[in-house]
């Protein structure tokens, strides 16, 4: 679904990066809060990972533009 004007496509992506700017420092929280020490890494390497993949496919299009 498009917006429907220029205003609110502004607030609503203004919205959603506040909101989704709270989700990768409160999951690294989290993480290090209920893994042991010395397995933190390992438990993030696929958080990391999945999210360097999120953005691999449009990557090819932004060096283009």
């Amino acid at each position: 679904m498009a917006a429907p004007s220029l205003p609110v496509f502004l607030v609503a992506r203004a919205l959603t990066g506040a909101c989704y700017g709270g989700v990768n420092p409160t999951s690294v929280t989290y993480v290090g809060d209920i893994v042991p020490a010395d397995a933190v890494k390992r438990a993030l390497s696929p958080f990391y990972a999945a999210g360097g993949m999120g953005v691999a496919p449009v990557s090819p299009w932004a060096a283009s533009s």
